[in-house]
C-alpha cells in the first residue's frame, strides 16, 4: 500500500497536492516541515515525501495488510496484494475474525444542538454490557458527580450524547447502543506493575443492553490472562475516521481506502510488554483506531487495547496497553474475569 504510479502520471492531481502542501495552515495543522516541503522539486520527491509523511502519520505499513469489513462475507478488499502467507493466515482466520468483528463498535458523539453525530473512537464489548476502550477518546465528556462519573450535563445550546455502534458501517442506525456512564476512567490507574504506577488510557463504558431498535448486544470478547510475545500475529478491528479537511482527504484516499466501514489490519506484536504494562505492535492502524482491540492469532483472544502510535519517543510502532492490566480492574469493579 503506497503511493500509486497513476498518482504520479497525473500532473494536474500532483501539482494540486504540491500547492495544498505549501498551505501554512495546513503545515501548522499537519505540523510539516515547510523547508522539507519547498525542495520538494520532482514527482519522485513528492511520493517520497507523501510516503513518509502520510504512511507514518496513518501508521500502515505496506508489509501488513487491511481490509474492510464488508456487510456480509469477510474478504480482503479486491485491489490490495497481499503476502501469501498473510492470505493464507487470513482465510485459516476469517470466519472467528468477522464473528469477533460483530463485538466491536464505533463511538459515537452526538450533539443534539447540531443535529449530527461523529464518530470518536473504537470501543469493544470486554464484559455483559461494559465497553473498553481509551481515556482519551471519552474523557472530556464526563465529570464526577457525588463520587460517580456521569456524562456532564446539557447547556443552553448544546445536549450531549454518547453511543456505541456495532454495525459494519458506523452511521446506520441499527446496533446502536446508548452509553449510561462511565464505570472507570483512567490515564494512570491506582494498579501497579512492579511497585511502579502504569500509564493505561483506559476507559470502562456502561451501556444498554439493548439498542435504541431494540436488538441485544453482542458477546463480549474472549480476554487473555497473559501477556502477548513478540512476534505473535495479531490483529486490530476498528473504523478509521476522515479528519475533515477535505483537501487532506483526497491526498489520502489515495494512500489507503479510509472510509465509513469497520476495518481489520493484519500484523505482529513486535515487543514484549514493558513494566508500565504496554506492547508495541505493527498492525495498521488510523485516526478512528484509538481504543481498538490487539487480538491475538495465536490465542484468539484480546491481549492489548491499542492507544497510540507512539509518536513521543521515536519507536514509530503502534503502542498497546495490555488486557492484563484491566483484569485487576474490572475484578475491583465486580466483575469476574
Amino acid at each position: 500500500m503506497v503511493i500509486s504510479d497513476d498518482f504520479l502520471a497525473d500532473s494536474s492531481l500532483a501539482e494540486a497536492t504540491l500547492r495544498t502542501l505549501r498551505n501554512p495552515l495546513i503545515q501548522k495543522h499537519y505540523k510539516l516541515d515547510p523547508p522539507e516541503v519547498s525542495a520538494i522539486a520532482t514527482r519522485e520527491d513528492l511520493k517520497s515525501f507523501l510516503d513518509r509523511q502520510v504512511l507514518g502519520r496513518l501508521r500502515i505499513d505496506p508489509n501488513f495488510p487491511s481490509t474492510p469489513i464488508p456487510r456480509q462475507d469477510l474478504e480482503p478488499f479486491p485491489h490490495l496484494k497481499w503476502q501469501e502467507e498473510w492470505g493464507q493466515l487470513f482465510q485459516e482466520k476469517k470466519n472467528l475474525l468477522a464473528k469477533l468483528a460483530q463485538s466491536v463498535g464505533c463511538i459515537k458523539l452526538k450533539r443534539h444542538a447540531q443535529g449530527s453525530s461523529e464518530p470518536i473512537g473504537t470501543g469493544w464489548l470486554i464484559h455483559d454490557n461494559v465497553v473498553a476502550t481509551n481515556w482519551h477518546v471519552v474523557e472530556e465528556y464526563f465529570m464526577l458527580n457525588g463520587g460517580e462519573l456521569v456524562i456532564k450535563p446539557s447547556t443552553r445550546l448544546e445536549t450531549v450524547q454518547l453511543s456505541i455502534n456495532f454495525s459494519n458501517v458506523w452511521h446506520l442506525e441499527s446496533l446502536e447502543f446508548s452509553v449510561k456512564t462511565a464505570l472507570f476512567l483512567a490515564k494512570e490507574s491506582d494498579v501497579k506493575i512492579e511497585g511502579k504506577i502504569a500509564k493505561d488510557d483506559l476507559a470502562l463504558l456502561q451501556v444498554e443492553s439493548f439498542s435504541t431498535k431494540g436488538e441485544p448486544l453482542p458477546p463480549s470478547l474472549p480476554l487473555s490472562k497473559t501477556y502477548p510475545n513478540a512476534q505473535d500475529n495479531a490483529c486490530t478491528i476498528g473504523y478509521p475516521n476522515r479528519e475533515n479537511d477535505m483537501e487532506w482527504n483526497e491526498i489520502k484516499e489515495l494512500v489507503v481506502p479510509v472510509d465509513e466501514d469497520k476495518w481489520l489490519g493484519l500484523g505482529k506484536v513486535t515487543s514484549e510488554t514493558d513494566t508500565n504494562g504496554n506492547f508495541r505492535h505493527k498492525c495498521n492502524t488510523t485516526p478512528g483506531s484509538s481504543g481498538s482491540p490487539v487480538v491475538s492469532l495465536k490465542t484468539d483472544n484480546v491481549v492489548g487495547i491499542h492507544f497510540d502510535f507512539g509518536e513521543d519517543d521515536g519507536e514509530g510502532e503502534n503502542v498497546a496497553v495490555s488486557i492484563v492490566r484491566l483484569l485487576p480492574i474490572l475484578a475491583k469493579l465486580g466483575y469476574e474475569v
